[in-house]
């Protein structure tokens, strides 16, 4: 109803989104369950499952500084296809060949962040053979340190709008980010990844839990945060971020033109860092 068209409404508004998918064994074959979208610091999670492709992607609604006239509506689908609005995201690959065979939806402005944090490295001539997780990458770019203790980390865990707990636990801001990053997706991880013995179904289940939620939801904004911590920092110039969108480009198609499906999970090959 109205709380959809709002979230949509403040997506098909932003010419930057952070996108992110969860789902059952993720891939072509595996149900997309969840859709994770930030625009503007807000942060949206669509229930993919219980709305379907009509709803989700299709529902017309008209941008906020558009007049209100009927041409000027947008759809998710629309946004998500469209070159010129970059979607931020990491390692889209998996993403791409979901949204492509599940919903119809042929993904393109892609600007991945994974491929962006080889860039930037790469730019300062330093050896980059693999690549690196959401974890560390915030780590890397939004100045994290390294000395937390179990005590802060258990306190990072704690309320998040507590914020007397997350000072008390964290030396700054950047740390207590990168913290509970590691933290939260090695604790949420452990219940939905097969190779760590977790339940595969668990994106399928509602009401999804509160930390689950939290996961869900802390990918895409960091998307943003790192995306804005690196342009601010000027992490690469012209020439680099040229050709992150260009092998950004090729992720989006990767796995979607394949006969065989590819799975989340995949062999160890997928962590090495592609030339650029």
């Amino acid at each position: 109803g109205e709380a959809l068209d709002r979230a949509l409404r403040a997506c098909v508004s932003s010419d930057v989104l952070a996108v992110d998918l969860e789902g059952v064994s993720m891939s072509r074959v595996g149900p997309v369950t969840l859709l994770q979208v930030a625009a503007r610091d807000r942060v949206f999670l669509f229930d993919a499952q219980a709305l379907g492709t009509a709803e989700l992607f299709e529902r017309a609604v008209r941008p906020e500084s558009s007049e209100d006239v009927p041409e000027n509506a947008r759809t998710l689908r629309c946004v998500l296809e469209d070159p010129r609005i970059t979607k931020l995201m990491f390692d889209c690959r998996v993403d791409s060949d979901a949204l492509f065979h599940q919903h119809g939806v042929a993904l393109r402005g892609v600007f991945d962040v994974q491929l962006a944090d080889v860039a930037s490295r790469r730019r300062k001539n330093l050896a980059v053979p693999l690549l690196s997780g959401m974890p560390k990458c915030a780590a890397r770019h939004l100045a994290g340190a390294s000395g937390a203790t179990k005590q802060s980390l258990a306190a990072l865990d704690a309320d998040p709008d507590d914020r007397s707990v997350t000072r008390a636990g964290a030396a700054s801001e950047a740390e207590a980010v990168t913290r509970v990053t590691e933290h939260l997706k090695t604790k949420v991880k452990a219940l939905y990844a097969p190779d760590k013995g977790g339940d595969a179904q668990l994106w399928a289940l509602r009401p999804i839990s509160e930390d689950a939620r939290r996961y869900a939801a802390l990918d895409v904004w960091l998307l943003l945060r790192i995306h804005r911590a690196m342009t601010e920092d000027q992490a690469l110039d012209e020439a680099w971020r040229a050709r992150v969108v260009a092998a950004s480009a090729h992720r989006e198609t990767e796995y979607r033109a394949l006969d065989e499906p590819v799975l989340q999970f995949r062999d160890p090959e997928r962590a090495v860092a592609p030339d650029l």
